[in-house]
């Protein structure tokens, strides 16, 4: 009798220490995913980030002369990462007086003028060499030369001044990884005929035209502002950025269908699992110039934020958005599906900057501010 008593003790202040627990935990604020804050220096990013997703704080460069300020931000300055950059002046109430130059590794980027001075972003390429590079800053006449790297025979190319300052930003390795797991896409049941697949091929050429068309807007305005978002709210990867996939191939000779050997691809975008129906969110500002089912792509939206930079959701079930219309970060722009060339359902996103594929969740490192900021960094 005596255990006994002892056993309901015990379980009694089992049971009260969990319900107060449970009350302890309904009183604390949880912050919600699309309430997400990471606050970088003296002003806010807001971050909209997923269930699991590893945030990772941004490398910071910084540098002065005596007209202007430099920031540069990027994730680790490795291959296939974004890079953010701002030009200030020294003096907060001045302008500059003609507007600024920049070239990095011998390519004019362009700079899009801001309240605060210019910002700029740009791709380092996947197959840019690790190393140091050169970073050029033109005010006119003359040509002030902010070396990122020791890179002689480019260096040449420049004429140096007397008083320039010099420093190094070094382009770190990254490491891409090789799947031999072969990929099989969904393949139809019965082979078209000569006249269906001839409609296909015109069919895919038309939608590459398009593409091409698309990525080849430019204007210097840049729309995206200080909040980001993660475009779905679990993170789980499940094939990384400029992986190499190898993607089985077959060929149909009369009843009999051959295997034959597989095409090595480069994945130029991250999949993310997702189940059809998922909603799928922007990850930043912009405006939709893409927005329709296509062959290999499904249901694909693709969205400009200007200086170049496109973002693309493939594979969805369904389009939310329309073309032409301009959408916020963490907006609704689709369900995820199976639609196109698929192996299963997820999403496919895409970050390209001029032409240079980048990996899309090094943008959700950036402290990216609105133009209209006018707060001074430190």
């Amino acid at each position: 009798m005596k255990i006994h008593k002892e056993y309901l003790s015990h379980k009694f202040f089992c049971r009260a220490f969990l319900l107060l627990f449970c009350f302890c935990s309904c009183l604390t604020p949880k912050l919600k995913s699309d309430e997400s804050l990471l606050t970088h220096l003296r002003y806010s990013t807001h971050f909209r980030l997923a269930k699991g997703f590893p945030f990772q704080k941004p490398q910071h460069k910084k540098w002065e002369t005596k007209e202007y300020i430099f920031h540069v931000y990027s994730r680790s300055f490795a291959q296939g990462d974004v890079v953010y950059l701002e030009l200030l002046p020294q003096d907060v109430l001045s302008s500059f007086p003609i507007k600024p130059r920049l070239f990095f590794n011998g390519r004019e980027m362009p700079l899009s003028k801001t309240v605060f001075g210019y910002r700029s972003f740009f791709g380092i390429p996947t197959t840019l060499k690790p190393g140091s590079y050169p970073l050029q800053v033109q005010l006119g006449k003359p040509f002030e030369s902010i070396s990122v790297a020791q890179n002689q025979s480019l260096a040449s190319s420049h004429p140096t001044y007397p008083g320039r300052k010099d420093f190094t930003i070094t382009v770190r390795k990254k490491k891409f990884s090789e799947s031999k797991r072969r990929i099989y896409i969904r393949r139809r049941k019965k082979a078209l005929s000569a006249r269906k697949l001839r409609a296909r091929h015109k069919k895919i050429h038309r939608f590459i035209a398009e593409k091409k068309k698309a990525y080849s807007r430019f204007t210097d305005e840049i729309f995206i502002r200080s909040e980001l978002a993660h475009p779905l709210e679990k993170h789980y990867v499940t094939s990384p950025f400029w992986i190499k996939r190898h993607v089985a191939r077959f060929q149909r000779i009369g009843k009999r269908t051959i295997q034959l050997k597989p095409r090595v691809r480069i994945h130029k975008g991250i999949d993310l699992r997702a189940r059809t129906g998922t909603p799928i969110y922007s990850i930043a500002d912009g405006r939709v110039v893409i927005a329709k089912r296509m062959v290999f792509e499904g249901n694909f939206v693709l969205v400009e934020h200007g200086q170049g930079i496109f973002s693309g959701y493939m594979h969805l079930s369904k389009i939310n958005v329309r073309k032409n219309k301009k959408i916020r970060s963490g907006q609704l722009i689709g369900y995820s599906g199976a639609t196109g060339a698929v192996s299963g359902a997820h999403l496919h996103l895409l970050l390209q900057i001029r032409n240079v594929p980048v990996d899309p969740l090094s943008l959700l490192s950036l402290p990216v501010r609105d133009e209209t900021d006018t707060t001074q960094k430190l």
